[in-house]
């Protein structure tokens, strides 16, 4: 595990557990991929069906701890490497939405992943590119910078959800005494 990866992790885990939340609530049902590296890469992290006998849409979720209002679209995973992001690994073909999740105003973005990308791939020159510096990384992660706003306004298929705030931490009594 990258010291990258250990560093995001627990936004990751907390951002899934908001997202389980919020599926149990709306009756919605959610397999994970997470057993599947090859799946995951390249459809999502997991599987989702809103209704019974509704049809199954791989998701992939995105967490980031606080609302900028940009999303950081992975071009490269590590650029000096050659690895591609997840806006090159995950199939436009497959994955269905990507969410956005933003911790800090608990607000869930459900985009249309096929229009999504392809938008951003056309557009790409009209968005700043910026290398990942909220962790330190022995890798190049790189990315561009896209506005919500401008996603919107382009009219490609968002849905935002406001999920319930999290839970009150309940200190631990022993801490305070």
């Amino acid at each position: 595990m990258t010291v990258a990866f250990k560093q995001c992790a627990p936004i990751a885990k907390e951002g899934l557990a908001r997202v389980i939340e919020y599926a149990t609530r709306e009756r919605c049902q959610l397999v994970t991929t997470s057993q599947q590296l090859f799946l995951e890469s390249a459809a999502g992290d997991f599987l989702l069906r809103e209704r019974a006998g509704g049809k199954w849409k791989f998701v992939e979720l995105k967490t980031e701890a606080r609302f900028t209002g940009n999303l950081f679209v992975e071009l490269h995973q590590d650029r000096a490497s050659g690895l591609p992001g997840w806006l090159h690994t995950l199939n436009e073909g497959v994955c269905d939405e990507l969410w956005y999740l933003f911790l800090d105003n608990s607000r869930l973005y459900r985009f249309n992943w096929p229009q999504l990308k392809k938008w951003i791939e056309l557009n790409q020159g009209k968005f700043k590119q910026c290398l990942q510096r909220k962790r330190k990384t022995t890798h190049e992660t790189v990315g561009l910078i896209v506005p919500v706003e401008r996603i919107c306004a382009a009219r490609i298929p968002c849905r935002i959800v406001q999920l319930l705030p999290p839970p009150p931490v309940e200190a631990d009594i022993r801490q305070v005494l």
